[in-house]
């Protein structure tokens, strides 16, 4: 849902898809009567879509879902098999295959579990769609009782239906929801004057969205991304798939064959920790198709594939300026993102009691609070025998010609509950660290990592709190 978690923003993360914060049970709580006035830039509820939102008690707010209020669950925005786009359930926890060796009776699985299971399951196309590769839906199935059987089966890329057990597996029947249930949803085309462009997702009971960005210098699609302390508008472009010969050394990229020919692709960065990838512009198509995993070894070219060799030239994302608010009583100020008359808002939030960016998190106690850091704050050992433990950030610099990272002040530990525990970040660690533990205990690495002193713990009490909320 490359929308919600992005206007609020994330996009790789997320890279379409992005990462959902659904609440357990599927639902969100009922807005305050006296509710805030909400940023028109945030996007609209409508009559059915509502926003679904975290909400400080001084007014300060992430859009991070959305409720779709005539069936009562949350729901993303999916493109589908019939060429449009519906709000349809969550793509977590069920997945669908079918009970029979003709793959005619779908039924909904997951991995054993003893927690309650969702109540929807969504069955996905073999092709992507045009042209971020994002999973287009064919199905939405309920999830009804449970079932017995020793095999499950899947329709392969040949098409065949293919046999597997069906041992430690928690198998539902499934019954399929008509897809005018579902509330459909559309694209708008950019509007706007400036290089970059604003696209919408709209509803017809009101609703609107952000969705992505359009350059328009480049006449392509983009995501908005932050690396470090700059934000730019991605191109929504396939990535590098492999290689066009056998030395694999010319790389190509991959999109379905339907799709209009994008005009670059992405060769994500492997070293340097949260830089910006490159883009390259596509060149001719081609037959052939190599994958390296310690040997180039030919592969067959999916179905319904057009494979494109890389061309010379960079293409270069547009940059966006990074703008932090200013609204009177509030302690979290939100982050502006975007350049001329397009502009959204960032996922991160600047703490003006605290001094530093912080991103809203649900503790497993159900808190949800704004909190600075990415977990980078683990527990090492002073001695050679991994005997006594300590506090340090282990922060992620990459290899020698990496550009500097920045130090930050506040970042947060994940305890062996999984609740999350922020630490203030001291001086350089002097002397040597040890990872693992008494019985077989290595110096840690300093390859690409170096070591701050963490010993202080910040109260929880010091971070602001938020509610999950659904628009009224």
């Amino acid at each position: 849902m490359r929308n919600v978690v992005g206007l609020a923003l994330c996009v790789v993360a997320c890279g379409g898809g992005g990462s959902n914060k659904a609440h357990p049970d599927g639902k969100a709580t009922d807005a305050p009567a006296d509710a805030w006035v909400p940023d028109p830039l945030d996007g609209t509820s409508g009559t059915r879509l509502k926003l679904v939102r975290y909400l400080t008690s001084d007014g300060a707010s992430e859009v991070i879902d959305v409720h779709d209020a005539q069936l009562d669950f949350d729901c993303e925005i999916t493109p589908w098999a019939d060429g449009n786009f519906y709000c349809a359930p969550p793509v977590v926890g069920l997945s669908v295959v079918f009970s029979d060796g003709a793959c005619a009776m779908p039924v909904l699985v997951r991995g054993h579990d003893t927690t309650t299971p969702p109540a929807y399951g969504v069955a996905f196309a073999s092709i992507s769609a045009c042209p971020s590769n994002e999973l287009v839906g064919t199905h939405v199935y309920t999830r009804g009782s449970s079932v017995a059987v020793t095999q499950v089966f899947t329709i392969d890329d040949t098409g065949s239906c293919v046999a597997s057990p069906a041992t430690g597996l928690d198998i539902y029947s499934a019954t399929e929801v008509p897809i005018g249930n579902l509330a459909a949803v559309s694209l708008g085309a950019p509007t706007g004057t400036g290089q970059i462009r604003t696209r919408t997702y709209s509803g017809a009971d009101g609703f609107s969205l952000f969705a992505l960005g359009h350059d328009n210098t480049l006449g392509v699609d983009c995501d908005v991304a932050t690396y470090r302390s700059s934000s730019e508008c991605d191109p929504v472009v396939p990535m590098v798939a492999g290689f066009k010969d056998p030395g694999c050394s010319t790389p190509v990229a991959a999109q379905p064959s339907s799709c209009q020919e994008a005009v670059a692709a992405v060769n994500p960065h492997v070293s340097c920790p949260d830089v910006p990838p490159t883009f390259t512009a596509l060149g001719i198509t081609t037959t052939s198709l190599y994958e390296s995993e310690g040997t180039c070894t030919a592969t067959a070219i999916p179905p319904d594939t057009a494979i494109y060799v890389l061309g010379g030239n960079q293409v270069v994302p547009t940059t966006l300026q990074r703008t932090t608010e200013t609204v009177a009583g509030r302690r979290l100020q939100a982050i502006r993102v975007g350049l001329a008359d397009f502009a959204i808002h960032d996922y991160t939030f600047y703490d003006t009691m605290m001094q530093t960016n912080c991103s809203f998190v649900t503790q497993v106690n159900g808190t949800i609070e704004c909190l600075p850091g990415t977990g980078s704050v683990v527990s090492l050992y002073s001695d050679a025998s991994c005997g006594t433990p300590i506090d340090i950030l282990q922060l992620n610099i990459g290899p020698t010609g990496c550009p500097a990272v920045t130090v930050p002040n506040f970042d947060y530990k994940v305890l062996p509950s999984q609740m999350l525990e922020v630490h203030a970040i001291g001086s350089v660690h002097t002397g040597a660290l040890y990872t693992g533990s008494p019985g077989s205990c290595t110096l840690a690495d300093t390859s690409i990592f170096a070591y701050y002193d963490a010993p202080t713990i910040v109260s929880d009490s010091e971070f602001v709190q938020a509610t999950r909320i659904v628009d009224p």
